[in-house]
This record gives C-alpha cells, structure tokens and sequence, in this order.
C-alpha cells in the first residue's frame, strides 16, 4: 500500500481489541491510498477490521465488513478497472457523528465510472456474481455516487449489532 493505516486499537497479533466504553472517542478516521493490484485488497481489507473492532463492532460484523470491503475492492480493480495495475484507489473509515454511530466506508476510484448492473447473478457453480449480492446482505447500506471528471464513489454504512 502507498498509504499504511495503523491499527488504531487493536493488537497487532490479531487478537481483537474491546469495544470502546461509553463517552470516549470514536477512533481516529481511516485513509489510504492504494493502486489496483491484488496484493494491495487484504492491506485495505485489515485495515477495515481493525477500524471495526476499534469501534466495537462484535467479530462476527467485523468478519462482513472485511468480506464487504474485499469484494468491492476486487470489484474495483475488475469492473472499473479492467485489471489494470497501478490505477488510483482512496478508501475512507469513519463513524458518522450521531447518537448511534454508524459505520461508513468510502471506496474512491477513476475508472469507467459506470454503475453496477444487475448483470448475471449468481449462479451456483459458476464463479462470480457474489460480490453485490455480498455488499447488499451484509451492510445497512450500499450508495454509488459517479464522481466528476470520472470514477465512482462507493459508500457502504453498517450499524452496530442491526442487520
């Protein structure tokens, strides 16, 4: 990754961190910077869990939303992308300001900037066809937003403990 997001909470051996208690602060804002390799999907992927745990996201909900941000970084590089390397990717963690806290991940791209279809589906023992299916089951909300000048915005939201 061009960017590293350290952990903001949690160990680095992978055990998770507590939630935080009542009236501290929500952890600090995730950003990174990446190119459109594989190799660069599990950096944003953990950093993502570690985001959620910092912010008290129970383990089950922390393994979606590293699922969700998997695929839609996978998506990125297939879809708008093509496959081609070294292309520009911002992701964003934050929690949104208000009583109840809801996760928010931004994944930025300049590709073809076209929205996602319905396409094929899925279709079992076919490979592919997941991934939207993936971002809409498991996250409260799932926005893209054409950017000007190209590209797209992708905004997942989650809460905690509500499907």
């Amino acid at each position: 990754m061009t960017d590293r997001a350290q952990p903001t909470s949690p160990a680095d051996d992978g055990r998770a961190a507590p939630p935080p208690a009542a009236g501290l602060a929500p952890p600090a804002p995730v950003h990174l910077r990446v190119t459109s390799e594989p190799a660069e999907i599990a950096g944003v992927r953990k950093a993502a869990e570690a985001y959620a745990t910092a912010a008290g996201f129970d383990d089950a909900a922390v393994a979606e939303i590293g699922l969700v941000v998997n695929e839609a970084m996978a998506n990125v590089i297939r879809h708008a992308y093509g496959n081609a390397p070294g292309r520009p990717i911002e992701f964003d963690a934050d929690l949104t300001p208000d009583a109840d806290p809801t996760l928010r991940l931004r994944l930025r791209d300049w590709g073809t900037g076209r929205m996602p279809g319905r396409g094929r589906g899925y279709i079992p023992g076919v490979p592919g066809g997941l991934g939207l299916v993936c971002l809409r089951e498991m996250t409260n909300g799932v926005e893209y937003e054409p950017q000007p000048g190209g590209g797209m915005l992708l905004t997942l939201t989650k809460r905690r403990g509500r499907r």
